[in-house]
């Protein structure tokens, strides 16, 4: 009785409270766990910090640098020049919590228009909206001005890239 295995069984609900980022409660908890563990930490680590993402609404974005792609929370988002395209605004969000961004800028970017005579930049736009609308929970683009858009982050990214692997250093 109250055993499993003829382990103690305890109950614990914890509650948090909305818009608020915590602190790692289960940190001291995760380590003696584990203590010299190392093979059990890994997947043990990685599904932690997904509650954790969870609870503070956090979402991590990659770019992989090696096959020009995006992923969010671990699912691919998009490739080639679109995730070109959401890179460039997710370096400077992140660098300085810029929102507005001009279409002229990056027109005149040469891994995303390549040919300056016709760049297509608006339709390649469109295809980052439409991907972004399928993750609308994380961040979205409003083209709310003509020449323009807004970024609109719907949670805390963390944002990364993520090098090829033949040495090549950080843009």
């Amino acid at each position: 009785k109250d055993c499993y295995y003829s382990a103690p069984v305890s109950i614990t609900e914890f509650r948090y409270a909305g818009g608020m980022r915590c602190h790692d409660p289960f940190a001291k908890l995760m380590c003696a766990l584990v203590k010299d563990e190392f093979v059990v930490w890994s997947p043990l680590q990685k599904a932690h910090d997904a509650l954790m993402h969870k609870i503070n609404n956090v979402a991590e974005v990659i770019y992989y640098e090696a096959d020009d792609s995006i992923s969010v929370n671990g699912k691919h988002l998009m490739r080639n020049v679109p995730a070109r395209i959401l890179r460039n605004i997710l370096r400077e969000y992140s660098k300085t919590g810029r929102e507005e961004f001009e279409n002229r800028e990056f027109k005149r970017d040469p891994e995303i228009c390549i040919d300056a005579l016709n760049p297509n930049f608006e339709s390649r736009l469109n295809r980052v909206v439409d991907h972004l609308q399928k993750v609308s929970d994380i961040m979205g683009l409003d083209r709310h001005r003509r020449g323009g858009f807004r970024f609109e982050p719907h949670c805390h990214i963390e944002f990364r890239e993520e090098p090829t692997t033949r040495g090549k250093a950080k843009k």
